[in-house]
């Protein structure tokens, strides 16, 4: 992925971001980057999910995804239904959902000087990590800042919660820095 981005974009400063295990990737991203002599401005992580995360819930089937979604269903009924009938549908969303918690579980993050944003959905859901900021503010040695957005995991990136999302999106790429203190408190 970096190979393609540097083809669209050979030079930085790089802004990168992700929601759930997309933010696992753009920190490896980031990192790489940084490894190649690349300036990355930093990571955008939304309700991202832990390396840990992924090794416990070990998914490793359709039935485990579907479990999982299951899992969310209470919090997010319309998120969970709708993903449970792509899941059920597409076979290539499957292999690359499956793909990804395979990668994400076996990944092994390195500590980096990638200036993370983490924006952490304020609605909890029984699943997922809920230090899961505190856990990503350990591994990099930049800058960290973490903001509470309404919403769950899910409807974090639906309307309405998703405006706050954008708003803080676009006051870190403006400012750089995204209003906030360098703590897991700001938001």
């Amino acid at each position: 992925r970096v190979d393609e981005l540097l083809a669209f974009q050979p030079q930085g400063p790089f802004w990168l971001g992700g929601h759930s295990s997309g933010g696992v990737i753009a920190y490896e991203m980031a990192a790489e980057l940084l490894e190649r002599g690349h300036s990355v401005a930093g990571v955008i992580q939304i309700d991202t999910v832990t390396v840990d995360d992924s090794r416990r819930l070990n998914v490793r089937s359709v039935g485990d995804v579907l479990q999982l979604v299951d899992a969310f269903r209470e919090i997010s009924p319309r998120a969970a239904d709708g993903l449970r009938t792509a899941m059920e549908l597409d076979t290539r969303l499957r292999d690359v959902v499956l793909a990804t918690n395979e990668a994400i579980a076996a990944y092994a993050p390195g500590r980096h000087a990638v200036p993370l944003v983490y924006l952490r959905a304020s609605e909890r859901d029984p699943v997922l990590d809920s230090h899961a900021a505190a856990w990503w503010k350990a591994l990099t040695t930049a800058s960290f800042q973490s903001h509470d957005v309404r919403g769950n995991h899910f409807t974090v990136m639906e309307e309405p919660h998703v405006a706050e999302v954008a708003r803080l999106i676009r006051d870190t790429l403006t400012t750089g820095r995204g209003g906030a203190r360098d703590d897991l408190d700001a938001g």
